[in-house]
């Protein structure tokens, strides 16, 4: 474990990695190991990309959820998400544990301490996974309070694939606030994809699938946009 506190020596084997990945393989292996009184909710993109070790990034959520399991002696909650924000890979891990006083905080990152008892282990866990966050340039924090339950925030920097892949799709899709859309098509299926899209957009579509349709439809509804097939028997969009 200690090994890991040396960044450069294992920054050279560090390789594409998707993190989701990771993260679900993770989630299936404490799924069928803790407890039954312990739920676990995975809240997860397709995929999220990064530099990385898997095996390093496992032992980090491990670690995380272990101390989450032993957090909830009576049973409770254990959510993991992740998303991508901005050019970094956001990971929380969530419990409805105990919970950690300011004392516990300030020193649950160095090496040796351990909140538990002679004999039932020797600490280096959460300075362990500190260690392996660094190494791939990463950050962790900590939101807790006694009675409160515990959620660790962590962050890691994108491959530039990604970040630069992530950074396009957001100024590709523009979110509404609940404009009027008027599709016109006289394939339904098109019409049906295109509705899923722009509903989860936040625009309001309105369908119409042949030109007369489309002008009654305008008429009464007034779209902000109207976008028109231009190949549809009887009027065809020209025409409408």
């Amino acid at each position: 474990g200690l090994l890991h506190f040396s960044r450069k020596q294992i920054n050279k084997e560090f390789k594409a990695v998707d993190l989701a990945t990771v993260i679900r393989e993770t989630a299936q292996i404490i799924g069928k190991s803790f407890e039954a009184q312990i739920e676990i909710q995975v809240d997860l993109p397709e995929r999220l990309m990064i530099l990385g070790d898997p095996a390093g990034l496992s032992q980090v959520l491990m670690n995380l959820c272990t101390n989450a399991r032993d957090a909830m002696p009576n049973g409770g909650l254990l959510r993991i998400e992740a998303r991508c924000e901005g050019s970094y890979a956001l990971v929380r891990v969530a419990d409805t544990g105990i919970g950690m006083d300011r004392e516990i905080l300030d020193k649950c990152f160095d090496p040796f301490f351990t909140t538990k008892p002679v004999g039932k282990g020797t600490g280096l866990g959460l300075s362990t996974a500190y260690g392996i966050i660094k190494s791939h340039d990463g950050s962790i924090n900590i939101q807790s309070r006694p009675g409160a339950g515990a959620t660790f925030i962590l962050r890691f920097p994108l491959t530039r694939a990604a970040a630069d892949a992530a950074a396009e799709s957001r100024q590709a899709l523009i979110h509404g606030k609940g404009e009027c859309i008027l599709l016109v098509d006289d394939e339904a299926e098109i019409l049906r994809a295109m509705q899923g899209l722009l509903k989860k957009l936040n625009y309001r579509p309105l369908f119409a699938e042949n030109g007369a349709q489309a002008v009654s439809l305008y008429g009464t509804w007034r779209p902000e946009v109207v976008i028109l097939d231009v190949n549809m028997p009887g009027m065809d969009g020209m025409e409408c």
